[in-house]
């Protein structure tokens, strides 16, 4: 993520990214990639995120209002 980030921002402001600088990049990504504890971890949460979804839909429908929108940060 910091060399993804990195990269972003030089991109961002402007600068040239080195050709070095994207094979680094992918390799890093495939690591991650293979990495079986990762791998877990983004499964995981995106059960989680897809579950919470699903709650919050049954709560709204309980309530008559989108109940995801009223408890967001920052709402209100």
């Amino acid at each position: 993520q910091q060399c993804q980030q990195s990269l972003l921002r030089k991109q961002q402001n402007g600068m040239s990214i080195s050709q070095e600088e994207i094979i680094t990049l992918r390799r890093l990504q495939e690591q991650v990639q293979r990495n079986p504890t990762v791998m877990r971890y983004v499964q995981t949460r995106q059960q989680a995120q897809t579950f919470l979804s699903q709650v919050n839909l049954e709560i709204s429908q309980l309530l008559g209002f989108d109940f995801g929108n009223l408890v967001r940060p920052g709402c209100c």
